[in-house]
């Protein structure tokens, strides 16, 4: 877990900057895969699909769902490609929003708060489940990696988001459930808060708000 740095006066900070993935939607691919075929063998297409970077490729967008298709088949040949392909098609059902984030965004709203999103995202699961952004509409923009071809925590992609959008980096608090990206946001000169829970992290992170 990264060290949180956030300024301890919240009136300071004018922009919240949320992840979306494990922040405001849960993804768990490997527990899917676990329970369809079993530890050893949901282990190893979890692998296929997770190790190495290759689902990653998906939220950059720069390959092709095809040639990123190809390396999870390619990376374990022992697997049947029709049990690679049965995952690739049903991944999406592991995707939820959170029943809090709707609620929470309000709040985060009503204390002045401008809010953005900057989430690591692939267009198949944008395509595949658009009722899980049902919360867009209360965020004020943001950047999903798979339209801008970067990745967190490249320092490129938080320079582009602060850019894009007119922000100072003192004056954001990017909310993330990964040390790294976390670390990447700082790189930049954000604050930043690693989350891990809601219920563990909403009551600290809303008194950074309202500069309690």
């Amino acid at each position: 877990m990264a060290e949180n740095r956030a300024l301890p006066d919240g009136k300071k900070i004018k922009t919240v900057v949320f992840d979306i993935g494990n922040v405001l939607i849960t993804f768990n691919g490997l527990e899917f895969v676990r329970k369809k075929y079993g530890d050893e063998k949901g282990l190893r297409i979890a692998n296929a699909f997770f190790g190495e970077g290759r689902w990653n490729e998906l939220d950059r967008g720069v390959m092709t769902e095809e040639e990123v298709l190809k390396s999870f088949i390619e990376a374990d040949p022992g697997i049947p490609e029709e049990d690679i392909m049965w995952c690739y098609n049903n991944l999406f059902r592991t995707v939820h929003r959170c029943g809090y984030a709707i609620p929470w965004l309000r709040d985060v709203r009503r204390l002045g708060y401008r809010i953005m999103f900057l989430s690591n995202y692939s267009k198949v699961i944008m395509h595949a489940r658009p009722e899980v952004l049902d919360f867009l509409p209360l965020m004020d923009g943001g950047i999903f990696s798979c339209d801008v071809k970067l990745l967190k925590p490249d320092k490129a992609i938080y320079a582009l988001f602060l850019d894009r959008f007119g922000l100072k980096p003192g004056e954001c608090l990017f909310i993330d459930d990964r040390p790294d990206n976390c670390q990447g946001a700082a790189s930049m000169g954000m604050n930043y808060y690693n989350f891990e829970s809601y219920e563990k992290d909403r009551p600290e992170i809303m008194k950074i708000l309202c500069g309690v």
